[in-house]
């Protein structure tokens, strides 16, 4: 398949499923044809290959014999539903990233040598983190079929990637080297990084994180996080008063 035809599919589905979400109810073809505004030929053919891999769906018409209605799989929606779940929890972990950078460029620490252990403290729960991107993802791909759980998974490494090449550049921005990571313990705090009220001033005025208005996760940076897992290995994330 030529680039620029693979660039037009890939053009036209994105367009078809932001389209469709704002339409749960479905559109007849030609509605859809004309607000995706591509050849004709083009969306028909691309439309027909996602409801056969089934992330839309297709019904008759009540009204138009000949026409159809497309809409949003189910279980396509609530794929989206659980992507917004692992999404918020990937800018959870980019926030205390950013809590991290906030404390070494602001001069939280005191000493070199106090910095030097508050990232090696701060690194063994980052990956901590990371590893429950993972286990979230499991999660919350368990009643999908192999498909959606592939997605899932695509998702949350490119949602980890970003995070370590991040944290790879805050590092070498304040002269640190990468530290290793290990996996251990399920509950952090991240109170030694620095003045909570001081650290959403600079987040907000720096623009560092475009989800700053989200005040109940910067909340959950400051007090604390704790990730369970209920008996049915469904994720859950808890804020954790402090003590």
């Amino acid at each position: 398949m030529a680039k620029s035809t693979m660039n037009t599919r890939e053009t036209i589905v994105n367009k078809t499923l932001n389209i469709l979400q704002e339409y749960p109810d479905g559109l007849h073809f030609n509605d859809l044809l004309r607000k995706i505004g591509e050849n004709r030929s083009t969306v028909n053919k691309t439309i027909k290959e996602m409801v056969k891999d089934k992330i839309i769906t297709s019904r008759k018409s009540k009204h138009h014999k000949q026409g159809r209605i497309y809409s949003l799989d189910a279980a396509y929606q609530q794929y989206l539903k659980n992507g917004k779940m692992l999404d918020k929890f990937g800018n959870f972990v980019q926030l205390l990233l950013h809590k991290l950078e906030f404390a070494l460029e602001t001069g939280v620490f005191k000493s070199t040598e106090g910095a030097k252990q508050a990232v090696s403290s701060f690194s063994n729960k980052f990956s901590d983190l990371l590893s429950d991107i993972y286990l979230i993802t499991d999660q919350l791909s368990e009643p999908f079929p192999i498909k959606y759980k592939n997605m899932f998974f695509h998702r949350a490494h490119d949602i980890v990637r970003y995070k370590l090449v991040l944290y790879k550049k805050i590092l070498e921005k304040n002269h640190f080297e990468e530290v290793g990571l290990r996996f251990k313990s399920r509950s952090h705090s991240f109170d030694d990084l620095g003045s909570n009220s001081a650290f959403i001033y600079w987040i907000k005025t720096t623009d560092k994180f475009p989800h700053a208005q989200a005040l109940n996760m910067i909340e959950m940076v400051n007090n604390g996080v704790e990730i369970s897992y209920s008996s049915k290995w469904k994720s859950s994330l808890n804020k954790r008063e402090k003590v």
